[in-house]
C-alpha cells in the first residue's frame, strides 16, 4: 500500500499567483506525489539545492524523500507543492483513500537528460486537461536555434505550457520518438514569435522564482499567435478524423 501524508487542501483564489490552503485536512497519496515531485524537479530550472531552502529542509531531506527513503513533514510537503503549482485533486480518491496530486498551473520547463522524467511531466500535465496537443517550434524560412528545441503544450483559448529540450540532451529523442501522446510533429512559427520563446526560457533560467508567472505573462503579449497554432493543429485533427 502507498504511503499516505496529511496536508491541507488547497483552495482556488483567484488573482493570485498561489494556492491558499483550508483548514480541512485532506490525505494525500505520498508515492504518486513523490513521483510527480521527482519529475518536476528533473524538469525544474532552478537546483534541488534551491528548492530545499525554500522549503526550509536540508538538500539530504529533500534527496531523501525523492529516493522514497524519508518523508516530509506536512509543513514542507505542503511548502513543496505550493513551489512546484501543485494542489490535491479534491475531485478524485485512491483505492486507499489517498488523493492523487494535479495541477493548475502553466510551466516552462527544463528539460533534463532523464527521458524518463519528462515522459512522465508531459503525461500529467497532458492528464490534468493542460493541453490537447502539442507541436514542437520552428522558427518559418530560418534556422532554429543551435542549442534548444521547444515543445509547445496548448489547449484552445488557454495559456500554454512549455518545455525546453537541450538539442544535445538525451530527452530530445522523445521528439522523434513517438511516445508523446498527441504530438502533432513540427510546427513553423513567425521568427519573432520563436526568439520570444527563446528569450522566455533565457528569462526563466535566470530568474526560476519566475517559473509559475512566466508563461502567463509571455501569452499575454502572444496570446493570438497562440491561439492561431491552436487552431491550425485542431482543424488538422478534424481534417484528419473526417478522412480516417
Amino acid at each position: 500500500m502507498r504511503s499516505r501524508l496529511h496536508v491541507n487542501s488547497p483552495l482556488a483564489n483567484i488573482g493570485r499567483a498561489s494556492n491558499l490552503f483550508s483548514a480541512l485536512e485532506t490525505i494525500v497519496d505520498e508515492g504518486t506525489c513523490r513521483e510527480i515531485v521527482a519529475a518536476l524537479l528533473g524538469c525544474w530550472p532552478e537546483p534541488v539545492l534551491a528548492v530545499s531552502k525554500r522549503i526550509a529542509v536540508t538538500k539530504p531531506a529533500l534527496d531523501s524523500y525523492l529516493a522514497g527513503t524519508q518523508s516530509l513533514n506536512s509543513d514542507a510537503q505542503r511548502h513543496l507543492m505550493e513551489v512546484l503549482g501543485l494542489q490535491c485533486d479534491d475531485s478524485r480518491v485512491n483505492d486507499d483513500g489517498g488523493q492523487p496530486v494535479t495541477s493548475t498551473a502553466h510551466y516552462v520547463l527544463i528539460a533534463g537528460n532523464a527521458k524518463e522524467r519528462v515522459l512522465v511531466v508531459y503525461n500529467f500535465l497532458r492528464k490534468c486537461g493542460h493541453m490537447e496537443s502539442s507541436v514542437e517550434l520552428l522558427p518559418a524560412s530560418l534556422a532554429p536555434g543551435h542549442r534548444w528545441r521547444y515543445l509547445l503544450m496548448i489547449r484552445y483559448a488557454e495559456v500554454p505550457s512549455l518545455i525546453c529540450f537541450p538539442r544535445i540532451g538525451k530527452a530530445a529523442s522523445l521528439l522523434e520518438s513517438g511516445k508523446l501522446t498527441n504530438f502533432r510533429g513540427q510546427y513553423f512559427v513567425d521568427p519573432l514569435f520563436y526568439a520570444s520563446v527563446e528569450v522566455l526560457r533565457a528569462s526563466v533560467e535566470q530568474r526560476p522564482g519566475r517559473v509559475l508567472r512566466a508563461m502567463h505573462e509571455f501569452y499575454k503579449r502572444w496570446d493570438r499567435e497562440v491561439l492561431n497554432i491552436a487552431t491550425t493543429v485542431a482543424h488538422a485533427d478534424e481534417f484528419v478524423k473526417g478522412t480516417g
